[in-house]
């Protein structure tokens, strides 16, 4: 019996293309605290090529931030953003 897939739908052995691996800094702040702000809505790719929506005024703090699937944000923006 075969397969049955939605059209359109190929299976994937690799994860979405990375559209952009450091997030554009003009996005965000950073904080007199250390912790870092979104200016306005913004869309980063993590390391697995998945795509993540953040919306204005989130604030994220060192070792609290947005950890998933092994990114952390405040690490990135801290590495790349002098």
């Amino acid at each position: 019996m075969q397969e049955r897939r939605p059209r359109g739908r190929e299976p994937s052995v690799n994860p979405p293309p990375s559209r952009q691996e450091i997030p554009n800094y003009d996005d965000f702040r950073r904080n007199p605290d250390g912790s870092w702000t979104t200016t306005r809505p913004s869309r980063i790719t993590n390391p697995a090529g998945y795509e993540i929506c953040l919306t204005s005024n989130m604030t994220f703090h060192k070792g609290k931030g947005l950890n998933m699937m092994g990114f952390d944000l405040v690490e990135l923006l801290e590495k790349h953003c002098k």
